[in-house]
C-alpha cells in the first residue's frame, strides 16, 4: 500500500530464503558451474560457460556465414533441444567448434529468449585436455536432476558413447553435442 500499488490487498507476495534460491539454481548445470567459478572452485577442470569458451583469442574474428553455415547453424538449434544428442564430425580446420560456439551465440535482439536460454544453458569442454573426470561429473548432473547443454570438443567415439550413455538415461535432463574428426 505504501509503495502506491493500486492491487495492494490481493497482491502475492512470496519471499525467497537462500535455501530456496539454492536449491532452484542447483537444478541448472551452467549456474553450478558459474557459481563455482565465482569461487574459484573447479568440478571438472576445463568446464567452462558460454562466455569463457567465446573468450579464446581464436574466436576473436568476425564469423562470416552463408545459406549453408546459417542452414546449419538453425539445425543445431531446432534440434538440440529435441534430439538431446548432436554429434559434429568433420575434417580438421574446417570451423566445427566455431559453428557450434555460433550456434549458441546470444541473439542481439533481446526478444529473442529462446537463444538466450540455449546461451545460458550451454557448458563447453575440450576433451583433448583429457576426460576421465567428465563421464563422471555428467553421471552425477544426471542423477541430480539437473538440466543443461554440454558440448565435449576432440570427443573420441569411446568418450562420446560412454556420455551418450549418461545422457540418454530416462531421468537425464542433460543435452550433449560433441564434436571431433571421426
Amino acid at each position: 500500500k505504501e509503495a502506491g500499488r493500486g492491487d495492494w490487498r490481493t497482491a502475492k507476495i512470496e519471499l525467497y530464503d537462500a535455501g530456496k534460491i539454492a536449491d532452484w539454481t542447483n537444478k541448472f548445470l551452467p549456474a553450478v558451474i558459474y557459481v563455482l567459478e565465482c569461487n574459484d572452485r573447479y568440478v571438472a577442470p576445463g568446464l567452462q560457460g558460454w562466455q569463457r569458451w567465446k573468450g579464446y583469442k581464436a574466436h576473436s574474428n568476425i564469423y562470416f556465414t552463408n545459406d549453408k553455415l546459417k542452414e546449419y547453424l538453425d539445425s543445431l538449434r531446432e534440434n538440440i533441444e529435441k534430439k538431446r544428442i548432436i554429434q559434429v564430425v568433420g575434417l580438421s580446420g574446417l570451423g566445427k567448434t566455431r559453428l557450434v560456439l555460433e550456434a549458441f551465440k546470444p541473439s542481439k535482439n533481446d526478444l529473442d529468449i529462446e537463444q538466450e536460454i540455449l546461451n545460458s544453458k550451454v557448458l563447453y569442454f575440450d576433451a583433448g585436455q583429457g576426460g576421465k573426470e567428465l563421464v563422471n561429473f555428467v553421471c552425477d548432473m544426471s542423477n541430480g536432476n539437473i538440466s543443461g547443454i554440454l558440448v565435449v570438443d576432440e570427443c573420441e567415439q569411446k568418450l562420446n558413447r560412454r556420455l551418450i550413455k549418461e545422457v540418454t538415461r530416462p531421468d537425464s535432463k542433460l543435452s550433449l553435442v560433441t564434436i571431433d574428426f571421426d
